[in-house]
């Protein structure tokens, strides 16, 4: 990696000065010069949904990530009202963002009342929030509401 940041620079390699000169496969096809080979920019993805808060006697209501789940497995989060039907919102409170990567988040959280709930469901204690693996965007949600 020292040899990249000093000698394989980009359009002026110091190819003479170089320790590998003799192995260099670069070097030896002349394309030295064409290295390294900078990826276009991928263009944002803009996504956008609705985090529900849901609380009962001061516990907050999270979602498990499914052990399947290719991101973020065993993870809690906030459900949405496609993952928690019958849900009633009361009232919007605020806005969070999450940028990964190229994927621009923009959830609206609000507050809800929740049906019952049972797997991948739990009511947590705002203590508990601290003990758990939680995600980022639920985390933004949750200080935005005052319960972390």
């Amino acid at each position: 990696m020292e040899l990249g940041a000093t000698v394989c620079l980009a359009r002026k390699p110091l190819c003479l000065l170089c320790p590998l000169n003799q192995v260099c496969r670069a070097q030896a096809s002349g394309t030295a010069e064409q290295l390294p080979v900078k990826l276009r920019r991928k263009e944002p993805v803009r996504l956008e949904g609705v985090l529900l808060i849901a609380r009962n006697r001061g516990k907050v209501l999270l979602r498990e990530r499914p052990a399947s789940e290719r991101r973020m497995a065993g993870f809690w989060e906030l459900p949405t009202p496609e993952q928690l039907p019958g849900a009633h919102v009361l009232a919007t409170i605020g806005t969070v963002r999450h940028t990964i990567t190229h994927h621009h988040y923009t959830f609206q959280v609000a507050k809800a009342l929740a049906p019952r709930s049972r797997q991948p469901f739990r009511w947590f204690r705002p203590r508990e929030l601290l003990e758990i693996p939680l995600s980022t965007t639920a985390r933004k949600a949750l200080r935005l509401a005052g319960i972390l």
